[in-house]
């Protein structure tokens, strides 16, 4: 499902939603831009996930807890991808 995307990026995908409805992950990305995870609330509007320890940027938000709190996904780095949990 498309989602909106992140400031200077044209295109963004819905991912997982919380099963209250009230929060979307995902990803958003632009032509020469990686793509960046994303976490969407009415509150917020899209949201980029932000940096990872160690300065991995994560690429796409996959699942989201049932109240919206958690979001796990994958970010890639010299290694590959990676998974990861973001409250």
């Amino acid at each position: 499902m498309k989602l909106g995307s992140l400031p200077g990026e044209t295109t963004g995908y819905a991912q997982g939603v919380s099963s209250d409805g009230s929060t979307v992950v995902g990803f958003s990305s632009g032509v020469g831009i990686d793509d960046a995870a994303t976490r969407w609330t009415t509150a917020t509007g899209i949201t980029d996930l932000g940096v990872l320890p160690g300065g991995t940027r994560p690429t796409s938000g996959f699942h989201v807890s049932a109240d919206g709190q958690i979001a796990v996904g994958y970010a890639t780095d010299s290694a590959g991808r990676v998974a990861f949990s973001l409250e």
